[in-house]
């Protein structure tokens, strides 16, 4: 057996070397609280909590801005809007538990078994919701350049929404189920988990690839027959605006994605690897879910303006409100004169 029970006992005093039955993970890479690893462990503590805030605010106000406007709530800013969703979640779930980790290690020297399971499986079930979500985004901008009449009449934002449900359903299902049999190696469940997630990246690259070709070359027509229309702007401008959140999707987790290769090669020490670091590289992959709001809002006048309408409501309503405050101090002022004179 791997391990006797009275290794297992002594190990248990020391989270760093300990196993974790009940999440079937063997740490093998302790946490040294070195002077080095733990201002790296503080500076990515406070770089997640700059952006916490920061991705909340802006993820919040294109729900906001986009249900607010009936011309607004169009096939793809629905499925715009899951994405944002799934962006929320990221922040919320995967960057909250990732700051808690993190907190905890440098507070106490050490991390908990329990933590860095939570910590993950966030991980893995919220990122994996924006990949597929990207790759559905992918397949309607697709289908909105080449095919825009049956396009037109097909898809609608009840299928995409429930396309889109349906997929995160079947994509958290199998990461929960990966994640809770504690017979599964960590490294197996992220060789499994990461030959599930890429396809999809890698299928919508491709796709996208084949859509900027297309808009760049101006060989089919997009939209309705009269070319230049008003229509056929807003479907190009709308799959570029997507092809640039790809981008800086991919550009987000290349750090990532470049560490994992240095670890497989053992380039760097363990230690130095994953816990001073890699926390910046998970810092640049959550700063993905950050940046979908404003690339959105940027590249989209109307919903610019309908925030800039928000905006707009809550100064006029402040204003109300401070002439409703002035005149009910003035009328104070002037039954306190009326009650002194007749006093």
């Amino acid at each position: 057996m791997l391990y006797q029970n009275s290794s297992l006992n002594s190990s248990m005093e020391n989270a760093s070397e300990k196993f974790c039955p009940q999440i079937g993970d063997s740490i093998t890479v302790p946490y040294q609280a070195t002077d080095a690893i733990q201002r790296a462990t503080l500076f990515a503590i406070i770089i997640n909590c700059l952006m916490w805030p920061t991705g909340c605010v802006a993820n919040c106000f294109v729900f906001i801005t986009v249900l607010r406007k009936p011309q607004l709530r169009t096939v793809y800013n629905t499925s715009v809007l899951c994405l944002i969703a799934a962006d929320l979640c990221v922040i919320l779930l995967a960057q909250t538990s990732n700051i808690v980790y993190l907190v905890n290690k440098f507070t106490t020297g050490d991390y908990s078994c329990s933590l860095f399971f939570i910590y993950n499986l966030f991980t893995w079930l919220c990122h994996g919701l924006s990949f597929f979500t990207l790759l559905f985004i992918s397949i309607e901008r697709y289908f909105a350049v080449f095919h825009p009449f049956w396009y037109k009449e097909s898809v609608t934002k009840t299928r995409i929404f429930c396309a889109i449900v349906t997929t995160w359903i079947i994509c958290g299902a199998l990461v929960i189920i990966l994640n809770f049999m504690p017979s599964i190696p960590h490294s197996v469940r992220t060789v499994v988990m990461t030959c599930l997630f890429l396809p999809s990246i890698l299928s919508t690259v491709v796709i996208y690839l084949k859509i900027f070709s297309e808009i760049r070359g101006n060989t089919t027509q997009v939209g309705p027959p009269v070319h230049g229309s008003p229509a056929e702007t807003q479907v190009r401008k709308s799959s570029k605006t997507v092809g640039v959140i790809i981008g800086v999707q991919i550009m987000s987790f290349f750090p990532c994605i470049c560490l994992n290769i240095v670890q497989m090669l053992s380039l760097v020490p363990s230690v130095l690897l994953i816990h001073g670091i890699f926390p910046f590289a998970e810092a640049a992959a959550f700063m993905n879910a950050v940046l979908d709001p404003m690339i959105y809002f940027w590249r989209n006048k109307e919903a610019r303006g309908s925030l800039g309408e928000l905006r707009h409501i809550n100064i006029c309503m402040k204003s109300k409100t401070d002439v409703s405050l002035s005149q009910t101090e003035n009328s104070t002022v002037v039954i306190q004169l009326k009650d002194y004179g007749s006093g």
